[in-house]
């Protein structure tokens, strides 16, 4: 501390000196990067070294002067500080001789306890030695007794079958792990006692092994408790027994393949003919029918056959799990169980059991895929009668669970029964690949190209091979609600291609609409679709209630998917025919405008009243209307089955017609009194023939507006006062729409009030009428009030004459419809 505090005050000393010298040649002298050779060749290349060494003197005076000041002013400081500096020299002389007595007092211990160490050092290690020898001897004469002992036992068990001797094999496989023990123990390399016997000790682990891994087999299948602890116990000595269980579910689980590839091994399967007993021959099966049901018949015994072999495994390996639950070892009293899986939690765990259910089960179904690849009959028998497969399968897990000790304990449980079906998914996608080939092969066959001048749409016979298929299929899966979810994917994606199909089959057809007399190719195909689908529809429906009632609801919703999408085809396949009936009726209906109306007996009709077909007592436009309803219904629909489509497609068509018949009945001018009753007759004469099509009650307000005319038409012209109350109070009036009403009040107007429209009867008034009626459809019954307004604006009518007073009655109903 005072050597820092006295090189501080020198150094703040120093700088203080320089710093008042003020001088720049002093300045570069405490500089960190000065050099002196530097400076002087700077001061030799310059000529200045007399002036620079002349005030290098004056500087250096300076400095002596502050240094001498510097001294006088801080005396006292100085004084102290050389004081303390002596006693810090005596304190470190005192610390040194310190040092130095310390060291002499180690080097006299060090020298009084060397020997004393060295003495127990080699005691210790003769010690060591000793006791290293001592251990090896012993272990020398306990592996001399055990092998004595074990030798013994092994003479023991050559003397006796394999059962008997298990006693003998446990003691043996007891010494020898213990002579293991030793020998893993002590380091006994090269000791000669040792070694000459390690060979044999080899020899006899392997025997041990060898008639204990037997006697463990034969046990577990003969189901003999006591043997399988036996054995267990064995293995456990010879720290084996994980190896040797697992090698015995291998066993096991390898007589289960061996039994299922024979039984389906079609070696043995009689054919026919003796030419054909070759090897593609058997490949094939048979070729007769009876011969393929005898081959299946036989096989599906011996998978029942099976069957009780899997469940005989199964009451093997549960009696084995029940002895490795239960035996401890002698020495450890570990349980075999926990010796196998460290996991084990105890008697309720069953995952040894249902580890082995999975892996045979896995193991049986690789061997039935495998037996089909080498085989295409039973291929083709399993990927077929897959449900019947799976039926079989879960009748063993179902009789395991209900008549098993496996199955009572809970060994056995849902968890079981999804391992079947995953070892089976192979199988089952194959079944289902199959059954959509099915389905697709018949839906190929219902649009096959027909022969020239062959019946065009799917036949008859082709419909019902799809629909047999398609219930064969679901119903030999509709048991297990897992298949026919699976099944109805594989069904539904055929079904799925007759709908795109009928779409291809019906969109662009040109001849839809046609009405000729007779069905073209377009219109028969349509027709023809429209029963198949129908058909189809009726069956799915069916399914539906069947798959609901059994529990596979998810398969049941994907037919209801189907069912729907054949609904809307159902109606689109007709639809564009009935259409063309609507718009060449409704194009009939506008004829009306061509020409006046008046009464047969004022046209050139001859016998018109003695006609058998009152269609001839009715208007050309009505007749039109009546021959396309006839034509279209007798020639084209009454080919087709009744469904509810056809009825609303004919409900539709009869409404849509009625509308337009109506509209432009009130309509019609000038409606005279002969006008009025040939209306009414060819009104009369069409709700008889449609009514023959369609229940009009169905229609509802649109049959009650057209039972409504007859009545409004009968009301008479005068008193012209009293008309539009006359009019509003007829029979069926409030039945008409109001712009409906407008209308026919508005024709009924007496001069000078302008008609709706001006022209005369013929095509003019044709498209003026069909003009205002689209814009009627298009902007609603504003129109016709915004019609009625503008024309009764621009009539010019005497003051307080009769059709000034209509006139005000037809703007207040104008009026009141605007605002409505």
């Amino acid at each position: 501390a005072m050597l820092a505090a006295m090189s501080g005050s020198a150094f703040h000393s120093s700088a203080s000196v320089v710093g008042t010298a003020g001088d720049d040649t002093l300045s570069k002298f405490v500089r960190p990067d000065f050099d002196a050779k530097d400076f002087v060749r700077g001061s030799v290349r310059q000529n200045t070294v007399s002036d620079d060494l002349s005030h290098l003197r004056q500087g250096i005076a300076v400095l002596e002067k502050q240094l001498h000041e510097q001294v006088v002013s801080h005396h006292g400081r100085l004084i102290e500080q050389v004081s303390q500096a002596k006693d810090l020299e005596e304190l470190v002389d005192k610390v040194s001789s310190g040092v130095g007595r310390l060291q002499g007092s180690l080097g006299s211990i060090k020298s009084s306890i060397r020997e004393p160490f060295e003495t127990v050092r080699s005691k210790t290690v003769q010690l060591s030695r000793i006791q290293t020898a001592a251990e090896v001897l012993r272990a020398v004469i306990r592996i001399r007794e055990l092998a004595s002992r074990m030798s013994g036992h092994l003479v023991a068990v050559e003397s006796k079958s394999d059962s008997v001797g298990m006693k003998d094999l446990a003691h043996a496989a007891s010494c020898l792990s213990e002579i293991r023990a030793c020998i893993s123990r002590c380091d006994l390399a090269g000791v000669e006692e040792v070694d000459k016997r390690r060979k044999w000790l080899d020899e006899s682990e392997q025997m041990i092994r060898s008639k204990t891994k037997k006697t463990l087999l034969d046990a577990v299948l003969r189901k003999q408790l006591g043997e399988i602890g036996s054995s267990l116990q064995v293995f456990y000595s010879l720290e084996t027994l994980q190896e040797a269980v697992e090698d015995v579910l291998a066993e096991l689980i390898r007589l289960a393949k061996s039994a299922t590839a024979a039984a389906l091994d079609t070696s043995s399967l009689p054919l026919e003919g003796e030419e054909h007993k070759n090897w593609n021959a058997k490949q094939r099966g048979p070729t007769s029918a009876s011969g393929a049901q005898a081959w299946k018949t036989e096989l599906w015994s011996r998978m029942e056959t099976l069957m009780e072999t899997l469940s005989g495994k199964c009451g093997q390996v549960w009696h084995l799990h029940k002895v490795m639950g239960k035996k401890r070892a002698n020495a450890t009293l570990v349980l075999f169980a926990e010796a196998f899986d460290p996991s084990y939690s105890g008697e309720h765990d069953h995952s040894f059991f249902q580890l082995f259910w999975s892996r045979m089960f896995q193991a049986v179904c690789e061997q039935l895929q495998a037996s089909g690849e080498k085989n295409s009959f039973v291929k083709g028998m399993l990927s077929t009668d897959f449900p019947k497969l799976l039926a079989l399968f879960l009748g063993h897990w179902q009789t395991s669970v209900r008549h098993t000790e496996a199955g009572s304990s809970g060994a056995i449980g849902q968890q079981e029964r999804s391992a079947i079906i995953t070892a089976l998914q192979p199988l089952l996608h194959q079944h289902v690949a199959k059954a959509q080939t099915r389905v697709t092969e018949c839906v190929n066959a219902l649009f096959a190209a027909k022969p020239a001048g062959g019946p065009a749409g799917p036949q008859a016979s082709d419909v019902s091979a799809l629909l047999k298929s398609v219930n064969n299929i679901v119903h030999s899966s509709r048991h297990d609600p897992v298949l026919s979810r699976e099944v109805a994917a594989g069904v539904v994606a055929g079904l799925s291609l007759l709908l795109k199909r009928c779409d291809d089959a019906t969109t662009g057809d040109a001849d839809a609409r046609t009405l000729t007399g007779t069905l073209t190719t377009g219109q028969a195909r349509s027709f023809a679709l429209h029963s198949a689908l129908l058909q189809l529809e009726g069956t799915l429906e069916s399914l539906e209630e069947q798959l609901t009632s059994s529990g596979s609801t998810e398969a049941a919703k994907m037919y209801e998917e189907v069912r729907r999408q054949a609904e809307t085809r159902c109606t689109s396949t007709i639809k564009p025919f009935v259409d063309g009936m609507q718009s060449a009726m409704l194009d009939s209906i506008l004829n009306m405008h061509l020409q006046p109306l008046q009464s047969v007996s004022s046209r050139s009709m001859d016998d018109a009243d003695d006609a058998a077909d009152d269609s001839t007592k009715c208007s050309p436009y009505m007749q039109e209307v009546l021959r396309v309803l006839s034509l279209g219904h007798s020639k084209y629909l009454s080919k087709l089955p009744s469904s509810r489509y056809l009825d609303k497609l004919s409900q539709d068509l009869a409404t849509s017609v009625l509308s337009a018949l109506v509209r432009n009945a009130l309509l019609a001018f000038p409606l005279l009194e002969g006008s009025k009753m040939q209306l009414i007759q060819d009104l009369t004469v069409f709700e008889e023939r449609i009514g023959q099509h369609v229940n009009l009650q169905l229609l509802g307000q649109h049959y009650h507006t057209l039972r409504a005319l007859r009545p409004l038409m009968f009301v008479d012209d005068e008193p012209l006062e009293s008309l539009p109350g006359r009019l509003t109070q007829a029979r069926g009036a409030d039945s008409l729409s109001k712009h409906d009403f407008l209308h026919h009040m508005m024709q009924r107007a007496p001069a000078p009030l302008p008609p709706l429209f001006s022209e005369p009867p013929g095509p003019s008034r044709k498209r003026a009428i069909m003009g205002y009626l689209e814009e009627l459809d298009r902007e609603g019954e504003r129109k016709a009030a915004e019609r009625v307004t503008r024309l009764l604006k621009e009539a010019k009518v005497e003051p307080n004459s009769r059709a000034q007073h209509f006139k005000e009655i037809l703007e207040e109903f104008a009026k009141e419809l605007e605002m409505s």
